[in-house]
């Protein structure tokens, strides 16, 4: 009786769930006809999207066959080995989304799919460090180097976000009494919401992306554009990504350059210590921790 009792009181302390997708991974999987192929789910959990699936998580659970981090996902599997990517919640709690996706082009077949679901407008997530939120210009800027974007659009609605954010802020008391009092009267009253219909995408609570892996060009095209120092350092710095070798590994050859007094120049390097020695590194930090 008491176990039931508490039981009661821990579901009454949780109002329910206001988002509501418009579609999930799995449907869009579903309608592009991928459940048959070879799927690769990054950050599953223990959801499982069809027979021929493999789970990686970064935490060892039930459901999860291999145990590895996104943004090395070569270490794990073999080029060219999945006809899909799923990466469904996953990149706001990436270090280096651009890394991810890049590695997600790798272990997809030519033409291969990958199916990306990614916040917007959304409270902060303690799942892990929720590091990013995704606008629909920032995912075409992030994945459209690597494939062909065949769908973008909100996968939660403006309402529903509106609707969650407000739950949230009322369920965050330190006070558990009040936490779960503010909370049911918050969602009683904003519950309605999550059926509004809208398609704006400035103020949409998530993106669902669908695209195409692009055919195979010259790396140089498919790597980031470096741009050379501009103002004092106009002239004196600057750098270049020029290739992949051909295991696909990211591996671009960062080229320095340096004038001082004396005159001379910064020798090329393609190793991060290399980097490091150069007087210009923190401007091209970035770039290099990216391909190395």
């Amino acid at each position: 009786m008491i176990a039931r009792l508490k039981m009661l009181l821990r579901a009454l302390a949780s109002p329910p769930n206001v988002l509501l997708k418009r579609e999930t991974i799995e449907a869009a999987a579903q309608r592009h006809g991928l459940l048959g192929g070879r799927i690769l789910n990054v950050g599953s959990k223990n959801v499982r999207l069809g027979q021929n699936t493999v789970n990686l998580d970064v935490v060892s659970s039930a459901g999860v066959d291999v145990v590895g981090d996104a943004h090395e996902l070569e270490r794990h599997f073999p080029e060219k080995s999945f006809d899909t990517v799923v990466l469904s919640a996953v990149l706001q709690y990436c270090e280096n989304p651009q890394r991810v996706i890049q590695q997600a082009d790798y272990v997809l077949k030519p033409g291969g799919m990958i199916l990306l679901d990614a916040p917007f407008l959304q409270p902060y997530c303690s799942d892990g460090l929720d590091l990013w939120r995704f606008s629909e210009d920032g995912l075409r800027k992030l994945c459209g180097r690597y494939f062909e974007i065949i769908e973008l659009k909100p996968s939660i609605a403006t309402a529903p976000a509106l609707a969650f954010i407000i739950q949230h802020a009322a369920s965050t008391k330190k006070n558990r009494l009040a936490a779960a009092f503010l909370g049911w009267a918050a969602t009683m009253f904003v519950y309605p919401f999550r059926y509004v219909p809208s398609s704006n995408s400035g103020t949409a609570g998530a993106f669902l992306l669908i695209g195409r892996k692009l055919p195979e060009q010259p790396t140089s095209n498919r790597l980031p554009s470096v741009e050379p120092a501009s103002g004092a350092h106009a002239g004196s710095a600057g750098a270049k990504a020029v290739t992949r070798n051909v295991a696909g590994r990211a591996i671009a050859f960062i080229r320095f350059s340096h004038n001082p007094a004396g005159g001379g120049r910064w020798p090329a390097g393609i190793s991060r210590k290399v980097c490091e020695q150069c007087p210009y590194y923190s401007w091209q930090r970035a770039v290099a921790l990216q391909y190395f």
